[in-house]
């Protein structure tokens, strides 16, 4: 199991269709290279928030993971509506 199809089952207890498959890996891909060209942006994204980051862990990929998961999180389908 893919960590994509990993994240969109824990996010909305489903696997992604493969349009949204393709568009989080697109995304995943359009971030790794962005942070790979600025990785100080990269090391600012990952120092926010109250959690140490592991110092072994790669601050480029674990970036562009965190966009990848807000934009899961931030997708209508999470969101509990009455």
């Amino acid at each position: 199991e893919s960590r994509i199809d990993f994240a969109m089952r824990r996010a909305v207890s489903r696997r992604p269709n493969d349009k949204e498959r393709h568009l989080l890996v697109d995304m995943l891909a359009l971030n790794l290279a962005e942070y790979e060209q600025d990785q100080e942006a990269a090391r600012q994204l990952i120092a926010v928030g109250q959690a140490v980051v592991a110092n072994d862990l790669h601050a480029v990929e674990l970036a562009a993971w965190t966009n990848v998961a807000r934009a899961l999180l931030a997708a209508h389908e999470t969101m509990v509506r009455n």
